[in-house]
């Protein structure tokens, strides 16, 4: 399979809000890693923002409860492939795989 060079990215642009997941995906050969690089301050958000549902708060990377909810707001928790399916489909508008 060719990989097709990686269009410059935007975090304004993100499809979904960032979120934690384990090996499996690429593991199972759902992923695939299309480039490594190094990230510069342009890449990174200048807060990332989880829902912790068992508390009911906003949390950020380290814990730390946040004020607010503040766009883009993940999940506090870790996400399978089917999460990740999920999140994607809906922010495409797809139908969701079934159960």
């Amino acid at each position: 399979m060719t990989k097709l060079p990686i269009p410059p990215l935007r975090k304004s642009e993100l499809l979904v809000a960032p979120l934690a997941t384990n090996r499996q995906p690429w593991l199972k050969g759902y992923f695939q890693t299309m480039e490594r690089g190094e990230l510069n301050q342009h890449d990174i958000l200048e807060c990332h923002c989880f829902w912790d549902p068992a508390r009911l708060r906003y949390v950020n990377d380290d814990g730390r409860v946040l004020a607010e909810r503040i766009e883009p707001c993940g999940f506090d928790g870790l996400g399978s492939y089917r999460t990740i399916d999920d999140e994607i489909s809906k922010a495409l508008g797809i139908a969701l795989a079934p159960d």
